[in-house]
């Protein structure tokens, strides 16, 4: 699966989609506050779900918003990271975010990468 995080200042659209990234399987929006970290955003998604086997992961997030794309790999055990930043993030779709992580998924060999797009 792939997980697609679209996480700005007052909203985080989150989603789930197949392994190519085009077939979604879940979304969620929360509305967030400045003080919620990306990681409580991502555990509130994930918490809700069992045990979801993620492959990759692309975050786009608006201004305002950082983070460590290896911190992310980490904590939620994810194997690619993309973390898309700043006002680019505001262009990007759900699905957009999933391509981009299906495209590393596809030509990445080693078991974990962490990338910044």
């Amino acid at each position: 699966m792939i997980l697609a995080a679209d996480i700005a200042g007052t909203s985080a659209h989150l989603a789930l989609f197949d392994s190519s990234g085009t077939r979604l399987l879940r979304v969620e929006t929360y509305t967030t506050g400045h003080g919620d970290s990306v990681a409580a955003v991502v555990a509130r998604f994930l918490g809700s779900m069992p045990e979801p086997r993620i492959d990759a992961a692309c975050f786009g997030l608006g201004p305002g918003r950082a983070v460590y794309a290896h911190e992310l790999a980490e904590v939620f055990e994810l194997p690619i990271v993309v973390v898309v930043d700043g006002l680019e993030a505001s262009v990007h779709h759900l699905r957009d975010l999933a391509a981009i992580a299906a495209d590393r998924l596809a030509v990445t060999p080693q078991p974990k990468a962490v990338f910044s797009a």
